[in-house]
């Protein structure tokens, strides 16, 4: 086993940087969503209830919230298609065993590309 051995003071002056991809407006929108769901609740059966949400209603806030209009939002339910098995939203998020927690983790793998 390697252990590397800094004396008191000494610091590490170089380090390899790892590619940063930029994120795109599709992208931003679905960690936004998934943000709006962690804060407010998740909901079934309706878009919005109070402050909690399903996914498509997620989707339509967060559009909304960062204003890139109707080709963002149908590109994030899009984008999300390949992780729910190609199923309607809605019948994906309406599923009685869907999890809060499940929506907004595949809502964030879609978002950062899988």
């Amino acid at each position: 086993m390697f252990v590397e051995h800094k004396e008191v003071g000494e610091v590490e002056t170089h380090r390899e940087s790892l590619p940063v991809k930029p994120l795109d407006a599709v992208s931003c929108v679905l960690l936004l969503a998934a943000e709006i769901l962690e804060a407010g609740g998740h909901c079934k059966g309706q878009a919005m209830d109070g402050d909690a949400h399903c996914l498509s209603g997620a989707i339509t806030s967060a559009t909304f919230r960062i204003g890139d209009g109707a080709h963002a939002h149908n590109e994030a339910c899009d984008r999300m298609q390949p992780f729910i098995g190609g199923r309607n939203l809605v019948d994906w998020n309406d599923d009685p065993e869907r999890t809060a927690a499940e929506v907004i983790a595949l809502m964030r793998r879609a978002a950062l590309g899988g």
